[in-house]
């Protein structure tokens, strides 16, 4: 088996905006973007003794690669690089290649485009979402022009978890440099504080058509996050019932999770969402950028560790993926890692 990890770079109208790119730009560093799940899918890839080959899409410079069976892509953030999922959709199209998470399912998971995607899912909220490129000065004229309702949240493109993500009450730190050009995605703030005063963020992933419970982080900080975990230390209660969420089943809750990862399309995903008080999923975000190894530090493990006990679980299930994708007439089979 021969499988083709595809990154992609990011599209060079977006680097001048994006301080992170610019960072990499000024330190002599390739300007790409992939899933940090890539990590872990060649590692279990290389470990069954399949070949792996990485592929730059977009690196302005002649590859050769022998003919893969399947390409993994693992470009998944539309909004940075337009150019190199288009490449990769024309390449899939020429080949005729098995691609794991398509263009297309991969646009449909974009955060500005979510919540047309989830748009008829019962019981189902996707905080609406927007671009804006231009004067920061202008941006609040954008946040009302399309239909967002204070508080919102910015964040740069392409970014996850809190990195550049703010809050705004109101427009004050909007116009504090009003001429500054900003790359900002908007989205509306939806509070999800339960009865007891935390908010609680659910992550689940999705890999040969089965999810797989990764946290269940429980904060007294509307951003819930890793950093956020630090509500939960002495709070056995707590702790407990996120070790219940990860062993645990709900065929409710994971039914109706699994729908959303349908519609969307997805082969291998992640979902982060919460619970709000009438019982509606609010989603943050579903796509193909996640992590399976390598989230915890070693001086959290001792206290942290259990949420990393289904990482050959996972791995495999993404393994048996990758196989189901190749023609029939091909065969491999896959034994599980422990």
């Amino acid at each position: 088996m021969r499988v083709m990890l595809a990154i992609g770079r990011i599209d060079d109208d977006v680097v001048a905006h994006l301080p992170a790119a610019r960072r990499l730009a000024a330190g002599g560093r390739d300007l790409y973007q992939n899933s940090t799940v890539a990590t872990d899918i060649e590692a279990v890839c290389r470990a069954h003794q399949w070949q792996v080959d990485i592929a730059k899409v977009g690196a302005g410079s002649r590859q050769e690669f022998a003919a893969p069976d399947v390409v993994v892509n693992l470009v998944s953030e539309p909004l940075i690089c337009d150019a190199a999922l288009s490449w990769l959709d024309r390449f899939a199209r020429d080949t005729r290649l098995p691609v794991l998470n398509t263009v297309a399912a991969t646009r449909r998971a974009c955060r500005t485009a979510l919540p047309a995607t989830l748009a008829g899912q019962a019981g189902v909220r996707v905080p609406r979402s927007t671009r804006f490129i231009g004067r920061a000065g202008d941006l609040p004229a954008h946040i009302e022009r399309a239909g967002h309702s204070w508080p919102v949240l910015t964040r740069p493109p392409g970014t996850h978890g809190s990195d550049g993500l703010i809050r705004h009450l109101d427009t004050r730190l909007l116009l504090a440099d009003p001429d500054r050009v900003v790359d900002r995605v908007v989205s509306d703030f939806v509070d999800t504080r339960g009865p007891d005063g935390l908010y609680r963020k659910y992550r689940m992933v999705w890999a040969d058509g089965r999810v797989f419970r990764r946290h269940a982080i429980a904060a007294t900080h509307w951003n819930v996050n890793g950093p956020a975990r630090i509500d939960m230390v002495g709070r056995h209660d707590l702790i407990a019932a996120e070790k219940a969420f990860i062993a645990g089943a709900d065929s409710t809750l994971d039914g109706r999770v699994t729908a959303l990862f349908r519609a969307v399309g997805l082969d291998v995903a992640v979902i982060d969402f919460a619970i709000d008080p009438a019982g509606d999923l609010v989603v943050f975000e579903l796509n193909g950028t996640f992590q399976i190894s390598g989230s915890i530090p070693d001086d959290k493990r001792p206290d942290w560790g259990y949420l990393e006990t289904g990482n050959a679980t996972v791995a495999n299930a993404i393994l048996s993926t990758i196989a189901r994708l190749v023609p029939r007439h091909v065969s491999y089979g896959v034994a599980p890692l422990g």
